[in-house]
């Protein structure tokens, strides 16, 4: 009994002593969690644009904290994240990247840059070539900046034949003996042809330029030649006139035929200084000579004559004359006809 009492006595001192460094352990255990839970905590601020925001978390990397933020950033952006502090404060800026307007080949687009690099650069960047003909509105060592313009034109050129048509010319000859106002073609004429070699320079896939390479004659044209006559044409005849006589004519005309009159009027002198009466008519020199002596009637030989007269006034141009009549009355009967005015011999 005594060593039972014994055993009992030393189990009760071995399992208080256990409980003793046990608890405390656990306590230890449980304040390291905390304490390492509590360091992995950092505050990041996050700077975009006009608006600060502030996160408190364990996320380690950016591209996390922009995501738990709720931030979306697109091609015009860029992030720039500092060095973190001793305090455990991560910074992290958001910036708008510079624009670049990019016009290739007609094609516009937008590019945008973090730094200010060469020209060159971007365009590596974005895959986008120069080739030596292309002309590019900027130097290639042109600093980007935020709102540029630049233009890339392609340029390529291309040789290019072309046949065409060689017309023929036409060669006259007078001849003496044929009269005026008629004409015999001696040799048709054939068109020949010649091949064009052209160097073309196209601008965005547009033609903007052509420079003759060389010209070869595959065909020469065959002139065509024309006979024409040079002997006056003899208008000369003989009129019959309504009282039955036989006048003998150098040249007839057809006109339009007017009236005219002085009975109104003061100036009753011609411009070859006879005074105007019935047989007088007006013509234009250039077309009748004044003096001339005419016979003139309707152009059907039947409906009027007006008679022999004589080229004494002027005031008309062209194929027209100028009747005179004694009164205002018999002008406006007359009003406006057409006639054959005969040049007589």
């Amino acid at each position: 009994m005594t060593e039972v009492k014994e055993k009992n006595k030393f189990s009760f001192l071995f399992s208080a002593v256990k409980r003793s460094v046990i608890i405390p352990l656990v306590l230890v255990i449980a304040f390291l969690c905390i304490a390492a839970s509590v360091s992995t905590t950092k505050t990041y601020i996050v700077y975009d644009g006009n608006e600060t925001r502030v996160l408190n978390s364990t996320v380690k990397g950016t591209d996390e904290v922009i995501a738990e933020l709720g931030i979306v950033i697109d091609e015009s952006e860029y992030i720039h994240v500092p060095e973190e502090n001793e305090f455990g404060v991560a910074e992290i800026y958001i910036y708008p990247k510079m624009k670049i307007n990019m016009t290739v080949g007609g094609t516009a687009s937008v590019l945008y840059s973090e730094k200010e690099i060469p020209l060159s650069e971007l365009l590596s960047e974005n895959n986008i070539t120069v080739e030596d003909n292309d002309i590019v509105s900027l130097p290639l060592t042109t600093s980007v900046s935020d709102g540029m313009n630049v233009e890339i034109i392609r340029v390529t050129k291309s040789v290019v034949e072309e046949t065409t048509a060689l017309p023929f010319p036409t060669e006259k000859k007078p001849v003496a003996t044929m009269t005026k106002g008629t004409s015999k073609v001696l040799q048709a004429g054939v068109d020949g042809s010649k091949k064009t070699v052209y160097e073309i320079e196209y601008r965005n896939g547009i033609e903007a330029s052509r420079r003759v390479i060389s010209e070869t004659v595959i065909k020469a044209p065959v002139s065509k030649i024309v006979e024409y006559g040079t002997k006056p044409v003899d208008t000369s005849g003989v009129v019959t006139t309504w009282a039955g006589k036989k006048l003998n004519y150098s040249k007839k005309i057809n006109m339009t035929a007017t009236a005219y009159t002085t009975e109104r009027t003061s100036d009753k002198v011609t411009a070859t200084g006879k005074i105007a009466k019935v047989g007088l008519v007006a013509v234009d020199p250039r077309v009748i000579p004044l003096g001339s002596k005419l016979y003139i009637v309707s152009q059907d030989g039947k409906s009027w004559c007006y008679g022999t007269a004589v080229a004494a006034d002027t005031g008309v141009r062209g194929n027209k004359i100028d009747l005179f009549f004694n009164t205002y009355k018999e002008c406006i009967s007359f009003g406006r006809r057409k006639a054959t005015v005969y040049i007589l011999k």
